[in-house]
C-alpha cells in the first residue's frame, strides 16, 4: 500500500468475517525526523465479543499505529471518517503521557487483546499462571455482586490522589478494599467502553495492573475509577 496517508481519512482493514464495515479512521499523524511516524486512529464498529458467541461493536477512539504497522493494517482507502468526540483528549493525554508516545507495531486485524499479544508475547511460567489463578479469585469477588465506588470519576490530579491516599491506608491484602476504593468492574465502562487495556498502568503481558496501590492481576476488559492513557 503506497498511498499517501492523511489526517480524516476512513480506510478499511481486515477486520472478522461478519464485521467488514469497521473502519480505521485518521485522526493525526506525529511525524519525526529521526524514527517512523505514527498514525493515531480510531476505530468504527469494531467487533466484541460478549458472553457466548453473541458479538456487539463499539467505537474504539484511540489506536496508536506505527506507520509500517498501520500500512500493513488497511487494504484501500474508503472516503472520510468521523473521529468519536473523545480522540482530541485521548490523543493529548497520550502525547503528554511520561512514558513517551507507545505505539503498536504490529498489524490491526480488529482484535485488540491478539494485538497486544502478537508485541508482548504471551507468558506460560509459574508467574503468569499464579496472576491468573488469582484472576479467577478477584473476578468471582466482582460477579458476587460487589458494590465498588465506580463514582465520583477523578476529574483532577488532587482527586486522583484522594483516592490514591485511601487505598494506601488499607490493611495489606485487603483485595476487596481496593475493589471497592478503586471502582472495579468486570466489564468496559461508559460510551467509550473504557477497559484496563487501554490504560497506561495495565501491563497486558502479565494481566497485571501496575499502579502501585492497586497492584493487583486484572482482566484486559475489566476497569476501575482510576484508569487513565
Amino acid at each position: 500500500m503506497s498511498e499517501d496517508i492523511a489526517t480524516g481519512q476512513s480506510w478499511r482493514y481486515r477486520a472478522p468475517e461478519g464485521f467488514e464495515e469497521s473502519r480505521l479512521v485518521v485522526g493525526a499523524i506525529v511525524r519525526f525526523e529521526r524514527g517512523e511516524n505514527i498514525v493515531c486512529c480510531s476505530v468504527s464498529k469494531l467487533p466484541r465479543k460478549l458472553n457466548g458467541a453473541a458479538h456487539e461493536t463499539i467505537t474504539l477512539p484511540f489506536l496508536p499505529l506505527t506507520e509500517s504497522a498501520f500500512r500493513a493494517s488497511v487494504s484501500e482507502q474508503d472516503g472520510v471518517g468521523d473521529l468519536p468526540e473523545s480522540f482530541p483528549k485521548r490523543l493529548l493525554m497520550w502525547a503528554e503521557d511520561e512514558k513517551g508516545m507507545v505505539a503498536f507495531k504490529v498489524p490491526f486485524a480488529g482484535n485488540l487483546e491478539q494485538m497486544v499479544e502478537l508485541q508482548f508475547g504471551r507468558r506460560t511460567d509459574a508467574a503468569r499462571e499464579a496472576s491468573e489463578a488469582r484472576i479467577v479469585e478477584i473476578g468471582n469477588i466482582l460477579a458476587s455482586g460487589l458494590e465498588t465506588e465506580i463514582e465520583p470519576f477523578p476529574g483532577t490530579q488532587a482527586e486522583f490522589e484522594t483516592i490514591l491516599k485511601r487505598l494506601r491506608e488499607l490493611p495489606a491484602g485487603d483485595i476487596k478494599g481496593k475493589l471497592v476504593i478503586g471502582g472495579f468492574l468486570n466489564h468496559p465502562h461508559g460510551a467509550d467502553q473504557m477497559r484496563c487495556l487501554e490504560c497506561i498502568y495495565y501491563l497486558p503481558h502479565r494481566l497485571w495492573c501496575d499502579l502501585p496501590e492497586l497492584d493487583i492481576p486484572v482482566e484486559p476488559y475489566w476497569w476501575c475509577r482510576l484508569w487513565r492513557v
